[in-house]
């Protein structure tokens, strides 16, 4: 997988994990497997994954591009996946049957995690209602290669065009490579659900981003979004420096 394929190390990794788990489910169902299988060393590490968010700002300069109609269309899906943090498959399942009122008369966004079956239920966001009311509804579903494949055009129009460090797919060979790239090239999919996890970090309790992320512990969540778990040290400067801590600090 390495030497004569190429693979990435997370990819080798994964399929890995696959084939342990398939070895597992044999041997309980009875079949005489090699205890290798089992030892801890059978596997291949994780590596850091390199990724690039779209800034709130960027959101701004890609809210005003105009192009053609399907370059429209996916830049309307952008946008609302950058302020919904649905998944690619989940984002263009969206419609209007998937808006509810609460009792106050406030519209949100409901629907189910396809891959972990877990209700979301999310605000709509001003950019996002713009946009349904602009169309009357959600915007027409694409594929996930056109999506990945049109965004990229909208992001390059839009100015995204700053060199930087990541990875991504060779659009000839399909493995994986590292480098230097113009930041367009590295928009994908799944850049809507890193960018609405790390523009809403800090601002909002990790618990409520992850109620919408569908990450089960802020561990998953701070690797998720490339962050260390030692950012608690900035809140206890904050809480440590108001007045009340000052006044402490002169009557001593």
């Amino acid at each position: 997988m390495v030497n004569v394929s190429g693979f990435s190390q997370n990819t080798i990794n994964k399929s890995i994990k696959q084939l342990k788990t398939v070895c597992l489910d044999a041997i309980d169902r009875g079949y005489t497997i090699n205890n290798q299988v089992r030892s801890s060393k059978f596997n291949h590490p994780r590596e850091e994954a390199d990724f690039v968010t779209i800034t709130e700002e960027e959101l701004k300069k890609i809210r005003n591009f105009v192009g053609t109609d399907y370059h429209m269309n996916a830049r309307d899906w952008l946008i609302i996946g950058c302020w919904t943090g649905c998944r690619v498959n989940d984002l263009m399942q969206l419609s209007m049957n998937n808006i509810h009122e609460t009792a106050k008369g406030q519209r949100f966004i409901r629907y189910t995690q396809s891959k972990t079956n877990k209700q979301v239920d999310l605000p709509i966001h001003p950019h996002v209602e713009e946009i349904i009311k602009r169309l009357k509804g959600f915007p027409r579903p694409i594929s996930d290669q056109r999506f990945n494949e049109w965004i990229k055009d909208v992001c390059r129009d839009s100015g995204l065009t700053q060199e930087v460090y990541g990875s991504r797919q060779n659009p000839k060979s399909h493995k994986k490579e590292e480098g230097t790239f113009k930041k367009y090239q590295l928009i994908r999919s799944h850049t809507c659900r890193r960018s609405f996890a790390t523009n809403h970090y800090n601002k909002l309790p990790n618990k409520i981003i992850m109620a919408v992320t569908g990450h089960s512990t802020e561990k998953m969540l701070l690797n998720y979004i490339g962050e260390t778990e030692n950012n608690h040290l900035e809140d206890f400067l904050n809480v440590w420096n108001t007045p009340k801590a000052k006044e402490v600090e002169k009557h001593k």
